[in-house]
């Protein structure tokens, strides 16, 4: 994992408390050729301490682009309450976020959206199926513009 994005790559910051499933996230982010940096936070809270800078060897820096992906369900800090603290947030609020669960709860989705997250995606049960909902999270990393983190208004 590089701790150096170039200028032009995305940093990931993954949060998901299932070791197996961030791993399965992270290995086919970077198949797929979504460069950059991946931090993984293992739960909400340590994703509330990254994103406040708290930990500054792995924190987020000010002039790169960053995408959350985010799981909804997690001990203690659920995903949900990190994107509230995140939409909340004026420093953080722009940073686009892709909420993933294995729920298709539609109050889930809709809180969600009403939150603020960009996109909500399904985990797929199926090992394929799952692995080629990565790829696609990785296509939007190349195709769309991540604001810059950090970036004046």
């Amino acid at each position: 994992m590089s701790e150096h994005a170039a200028p032009d790559e995305t940093t990931v910051l993954l949060v998901e408390d299932d070791e197996a499933a961030a791993h399965l996230i992270t290995a086919n982010l970077k198949r797929a050729g979504a460069g950059g940096r991946i931090i993984r936070a293992p739960n909400g809270q340590r994703a509330l301490e990254i994103l406040a800078r708290k930990d500054m060897e792995r924190s987020l820096r000010p002039k790169e682009r960053i995408i959350v992906l985010l799981d909804v369900n997690m001990p203690g800090v659920s995903g949900i309450q990190v994107l509230q603290f995140m939409k909340n947030n004026p420093a953080l609020k722009k940073i686009p976020v892709v909420m993933l669960t294995t729920s298709d709860d539609p109050m889930e989705i809709e809180k969600c959206y009403e939150l603020g997250c960009n996109f909500f995606v399904t985990k797929p049960v199926d090992y394929a199926k799952f692995t080629n909902t990565i790829k696609n999270i990785a296509l939007i990393l190349q195709i769309f513009t991540i604001p810059l983190y950090g970036e004046p208004k």
